[in-house]
């Protein structure tokens, strides 16, 4: 699999009502996010679920104005989307990091 569709697992599986809405929407080609019925989700999750979009297909669904907005994002999601942002830039050499 590739790092951005590792990148963009981690996000998706990092809270639970996202989860249950994307977990029969990808194989090891990746995620068909265009089936997945966002109706209900909170904001913040509505974020999270763009971001992992962003990383996994390239487009662009989030903006630094999306990311910079406290109603939108919040502390633990945005920390959430910059793990995934590394995991997707250095692929899972980033979870054997120790600080020294």
């Amino acid at each position: 699999m590739p790092n951005r569709n590792l990148a963009a697992l981690f996000l998706l599986t990092a809270y639970e009502d996202i989860w249950r809405r994307m977990i029969w929407k990808f194989d090891a080609c990746g995620f068909d996010f265009q089936s997945v019925q966002l109706s209900g989700i909170q904001p913040e999750l509505y974020s999270v679920y763009q971001a992992a979009k962003a990383i996994s297909t390239g487009s662009r669904n989030i903006t630094l104005a999306d990311l910079a907005s406290p109603e939108l994002v919040t502390d633990e999601a945005f920390y959430l989307i910059v793990c995934a942002l590394l995991l997707a830039k250095y692929g899972d050499a980033i979870l054997n990091f120790e600080g020294k």
